[in-house]
Formats: C-alpha cells, structure tokens, sequence
C-alpha cells in the first residue's frame, strides 16, 4: 500500500527540508499536498483525503491541535505525526491525547527518526482502520437488531395485533423473549427554565441528546436492549430489555439513579420511569404489553418519578367527556363572551383535576373542544387577520395527542383559554368592527355634515388611519363612501317627490345646491332634474 502524505508548517524552508529528507517511495509513501496554515490544512485534509499528516504544532491561523481537534469527529480521521519546537512539550502532549501517533523536534529532526514516526503512523492507520470496520459491523448487527425489535413491538403495541410465526423465530433466534421486560422513560419539559421560549429544534435537540444519555447507559447495565420513541412524539422512550437476571429491579433502579444524574448534568430535563414485571416466552408479550399500558395510565394521573408495576395499586379510571361544556360553549363564542369561554373552559379544566381518568378519552375530548373552537372562530375572523393557532389544526391536534401526564393536559387547557380569550377580544375591538363602526355612523347620520374628522374622534382613531382601515376593508375611500350614501338617500328622497331640489340638498348637510347637483351628477351619471324626470313617470304609474 502506498501511504498519502500531507506535510503543513508555515516555514517554507521546514517543508522543502522534510520533503528531502528521505526516499519517500522506498518508505511507501506519497506526498500529495502540502498546507501554510491550520485553515489551508483542514481543507487539504478533507478534499485530499491524506493517510498521514505531518504538522507544526504552532502556526498562525489554526493551530495543529486546533487541526486535530477540527478533524477528530472525522470518519476518516489521518494519523498526525506533530513537528514542534524547544518549549512546546505541553502542546505535544495535548496532541498526543488527541491521537497524535508522535512528535518530532524540528532541531533534531533526522531521517531516522522520520523513519521511525512514519512506520508508527503507518501501523497507527491500519490498527484504526481495523478497528473501525469491526466497530461498523458491531454497530450495524446491533441497530439492525434494534430497529427489527423497536418496529414489532410499535405495531404490536399500538394495534394490539399479533406477531408474526415469522418475526417471533427471528426474535426468538436472537432470545429476545428471555427474561423481558419494559422500561418508560418519560420527559418533561417544563422543568427546564427556558421551557416558555423553546423551539421546536431545540426540544428535539434535547430529546436526541436525551436519547444519547439513555442508550449509552442502557449499554453500560442491561445485556441487551432496544430503545425506540413509540409515540413518535419526542417526549418518552420506551427501553426493550431482555436477557436480563431473575430479579433486576436492582439493575433498573442502579440505571434510573445514573439516568438522572447524567440527566442532570447534560439535559436538566426532568425524567420519570414506570417498569413492568419480568417475563419469559413470546407467549406472555400481551401480558407485558398489558402491564406497560397500566403503567402508562398511572402516570398519566399521578406523575411518580419512579414506578415498578409490582408496586402499582388498584385503580378505577372513567371515561371524562367534555360534551356539556361544549354545548355551552358553541353560543357563548357567537356572541363573544369572553369571561363565560373562560370559565367553561376552567370547568373542562376542573374535571381533569378531579377525575381518575383513561388518558385517551382526554385526549380525544380535549381535540374535540380545540376543532369545535376553531370551526365557529375561524369564519368570524376579517379577510386580513390570520391566527395560526386556530387555523394550524395538524400541529395543534399533534401537540394534544402527545399530552402525557394530568398536568399537561390542565396546562395545554390554560394555553387554549388564553388563545380563545385573546382571539375573542381582538374581534370584539377589531380594526374591522372599528371600520363597521364608522360605516353605521355614516348611515345613521346622513342627513348631517359629515366630517372625517368627527367620525374618527367617534371610533377613536386619527382621520388618516380610519381612511386607510376603511379603505382596506370596505376597497373605496371613506369619502366616497359618505358621498355615495348621500346621493343613494338622495335617489329615495326624489323619488318620493315631495321635495324641491334645494330642500333635499339641504337635508343632506350639502351647504349649496351646486355641490350637490355636482356630487349627484358623478354618481349616477344625471342631474338631480333628469333623474327626477326620468323616475317621475314611474312614481306616478
């Protein structure tokens, strides 16, 4: 094999020296590229794809142990033999804990001792490369067993159907039904400071992390083990574990002390673990099965940090409806009554409180009352507002079916009162109500002097704010509105014929006929005269 070779130091004079210094192809090796600078290096390395990299430990830009820490997370990670200088040994041994295979003095650096670091490197990368091809087939047998796991027990858990004759052989060819178990890891969230403001990314950042923590020391206690999210809500993981001792509980209780502990240091996010009984054979998986959906229910009323199914005691759940409340509810939104939404939703909240209770019959009243919401809320809102809270239902109703514990749900109630009550007060003192406002003002005073001014003290906006809200919402000047209304009152004061042209002029606040005969001619194409001329027959007929 012929070893790639990249030489980086910013002294010219050092890599015209190395390049030199012995016969290269006698060695198996090839120089392929040389650097100026750690940010030249870390390029050369990742386009070049060297075996071996010879580096000064101390240059400008980068560093070489900043370049072995940029490349330590590297799949394909060359062995560093580091140059240095007198006075640089606490650099050498930092590159030495980052792998550096050697380091060499730049003032005694001698085609032997060149030699010699190369032969380690070289032995170095193929230890490395070794190790890591046993390490991927390691890691792909054993993900590869999980993902087969994780995905029968999600359908059998969550269809409550049967495994396959086919599926139970090839589990039970890796004994995955010897001596069994199920352990929930529940999260939450809002223990965390920040909780308010977390983003979507951040929380699934946290659970990956989380994720991380529970594998690693699942590892490090049970044999063997399969950990997969169930509910695919980013909030629980749910740990196969088989393999395991008579009496584990031991183990889970030494796991769950370690869980919180690195929890604590790594995530701060708040865990609680339930646990089934032990079992042994495929045919008692509904029975653990049966167990992890108890224990789940559990939780869900009494939020413990740590539950054994062994220590579970008997418990009456109902089935909770939300109906009533909904009912009353439906008119109250209508008519926008912002405390009584309040207080029916309260209720709905008060009923979770005081119920024991199936989580599913929550979750589905709970869905129920935020579609019903929505549906009477949505219609009523102007052409120009949008509220993604009632009008994003998919992530919404996510967000109910992922509620996993009493305390969710009655905080996930507080956030829905608020949203409604919001919404409701921004209809009842809506920029569109304030348009309307002024519109009806208009009709009701149109025999008067009409002034833009006066109608936006009326609504309470400045007079160039009202023109461009009514403009927005009705798609014509408000004056024109005033003036339209005018001459449409105007048409049915001629037609009754009962008035002189300067008496109707006058009842509509115009100060002479002439701007009236002109404001009547623009609207309707005519002269007050020739539109009495032309109604007049017919008023008579």
């Amino acid at each position: 094999m012929i070893y790639q070779i990249l030489l980086v130091d910013d002294e010219p004079i050092i890599l015209s020296g190395i390049k030199f210094l012995i016969d290269w192809e006698k060695n198996n090796c090839n120089i392929i590229g040389t650097a100026r600078n750690g940010q030249q290096a870390i390029e050369a390395i990742e386009t070049l794809k060297p075996h071996i990299v010879i580096c000064d430990i101390n240059m400008p830009v980068m560093s070489g142990i900043d370049i072995l820490r940029e490349t330590s997370n590297k799949s394909s990670l060359p062995v560093f033999i580091m140059l240095t200088n007198y006075g640089e040994f606490d650099l050498a041994r930092e590159a030495l804990r980052y792998r550096a295979v050697d380091y060499l003095l730049k003032s005694q650096l001698e085609a032997e001792a060149l030699e010699k670091s190369l032969t380690l490197a070289k032995q170095e990368y193929e230890n490395r490369g070794g190790l890591e091809k046993v390490n991927i087939a390691n890691a792909y047998i054993h993900i590869n067993k999980s993902q087969i796991i994780a995905q029968n027990l999600t359908q059998l858990i969550n269809t409550k159907s049967s495994l396959s004759e086919h599926y139970i052989k090839l589990l039970e060819e890796e004994n995955t039904f010897d001596n069994y178990c199920f352990i929930h890891i529940l999260m939450d969230f809002t223990t965390l400071p920040s909780s308010a403001s977390l983003s979507e990314k951040e929380a699934a950042q946290l659970f990956a992390w989380q994720q991380e923590v529970v594998e690693k020391l699942a590892g490090n206690v049970f044999p063997h083990y399969a950990v997969f999210d169930l509910e695919g809500n980013k909030q629980s993981l749910l740990l196969f574990c088989f393999g395991l001792p008579d009496n584990a509980s031991m183990l889970i209780e030494q796991f769950y002390s370690k869980l919180c502990n690195a929890s604590g240091n790594i995530t701060q996010v708040h865990l609680s673990l339930t646990a089934t009984e032990q079992f042994n054979g495929p045919e008692h998986i509904a029975s653990a099965i049966a167990q992890f959906h108890k224990l789940s229910e559990y939780y869900y009323n009494f939020q413990h940090d740590y539950t054994l199914f062994s220590q579970l005691p008997d418990l009456e759940l109902v089935d909770l409806t939300f109906t009533e409340i909904i009912n009353k509810l439906i008119p109250s939104l209508r008519v926008k009554n912002v405390e009584q939404c309040h207080d029916l939703i309260e209720r709905a909240s008060c009923i979770v409180s005081n119920l024991h209770h199936r989580r599913e019959t929550v979750i589905k009243e709970c869905t129920s009352l935020y579609t019903t919401v929505s549906s009477i809320l949505v219609p009523m809102l102007p052409k120009h507002q949008t509220n993604d809270y009632f009008t994003n239902n998919t992530a919404i109703i996510h967000q109910i079916s992922c509620l996993s514990s009493r305390n969710a749900v009655k905080a996930w109630l507080s956030q829905f009162s608020v949203q409604v009550q919001k919404q409701l007060e921004q209809l009842n003192d809506s920029k569109s109500d304030l348009a309307e406002k002024a519109r009806n003002y208009v009709i009701k005073n149109v025999g008067k002097r009409i002034m833009l001014q006066d109608v936006a003290d009326y609504v309470g906006l400045s007079p160039n704010y009202l023109s461009a809200l009514f403009k927005k919402e009705y798609h014509q000047s408000f004056i024109e509105f005033i003036n339209e209304t005018k001459m449409e009152w105007a048409c049915t004061l001629i037609r009754e014929d009962k008035y002189r042209m300067y008496e109707i002029s006058y009842m509509l606040g115009f100060d002479n006929a002439y701007y009236f005969t002109k404001v009547f001619k623009k609207y309707t194409g005519l002269t007050p005269t020739e539109y009495q001329r032309k109604v007049r027959p017919a008023a008579h007929d």
